[in-house]
């Protein structure tokens, strides 16, 4: 059988076309005049019928339907709904707000421990400094001290007089006991006199030395105040008295003894026991 080429078709629209004994439904076959004037074909989908062609048009609003639906449920697949969407940007939006909120704890938490350690540095600093300016300040205490006793020591060189020494009239703090201990005291002696112990004196180490003698002042049972007298600025070596001296007892009388390598004198201080 010679097929047709065209039938009427059963919609107004589209045709059918026999091939064989089969009729097949024409289903998106239709033709396009471009503005070039040539022709394009769009993609064919054949349906089977029967003899008649009836049941092929019977069906073709159910494929076409299938279809659709089929269509349909392809898009859904591949375009997720907004929903998740919103909801995987509310996450990464939290996730970036909890980073934020660690790396800024993070930030402050260096920020407070390196303001910390600058504090603590800046109290060392600070402490370190009063040390120092603490430690010169006794030390040129101490050199005045020494200098105006053996100042008071020198007025005897060349004269008659007596010289007496009141060391209240020297010292300008606050004391209630001073102690003069001679060269190669041990410091177990210093310990026991003043009644506590004392650190310093290991530091002086006067069981070594024979170069000066130490006078310690205390108040309440504290040292507040000492001083290495050079021997040579007034020798106290022979006072020495376990139970110290109050302010109105350390009073010393200046005598002249041997005569040193310079063809001075040798200048030493004696204490008498006066009555009060």
């Amino acid at each position: 059988m010679r097929p047709s080429s065209h039938l009427k078709s059963l919609d107004g629209s589209k045709g059918l076309a026999l091939t064989g004994q089969r009729r097949l439904v024409n289903d998106d076959i239709h033709t396009e005049q471009p503005s070039d004037g040539s022709f394009a074909a769009r993609r064919t989908t054949a349906l089977p019928c029967n003899a008649d062609g009836i049941a092929a048009a019977n069906a073709r609003p159910v494929s076409l339907a299938f279809f659709r639906l089929l269509g349909e449920a392809r898009s859904f697949q591949f375009r997720p709904s907004p929903a998740p969407l919103k909801g995987q940007l509310r996450s990464a939006l939290e996730r970036a707000i909890e980073l934020k909120s660690f790396f800024w704890s993070r930030y402050m938490l260096t920020r407070k421990m390196k303001l910390l350690a600058a504090s603590v540095l800046l109290v060392l600093i600070g402490l370190g400094t009063l040390y120092v300016v603490k430690s010169v300040y006794m030390r040129w205490e101490r050199q005045s001290f020494s200098s105006k006793l053996a100042g008071e020591v020198g007025k005897k060189r060349g004269s008659n007089n007596v010289v007496e020494i009141r060391f209240k009239d020297l010292t300008g703090f606050k004391w209630d006991k001073v102690y003069i201990f001679p060269p190669y005291t041990t410091r177990k002696v210093i310990d026991d006199d003043l009644g506590f112990h004392w650190k310093t004196a290991r530091s002086i180490q006067m069981d070594l030395r024979d170069d000066v003698n130490l006078i310690v002042f205390t108040n309440d049972g504290e040292v507040v105040f000492y001083v290495e007298h050079p021997r040579s600025l007034g020798d106290i070596d022979g006072n020495y008295r376990r139970e110290g001296y109050s302010p109105d007892e350390a009073i010393f009388t200046v005598g002249e003894g041997e005569l040193q390598a310079d063809g001075r004198p040798w200048l030493r201080m004696r204490w008498h026991k006066r009555d009060q």
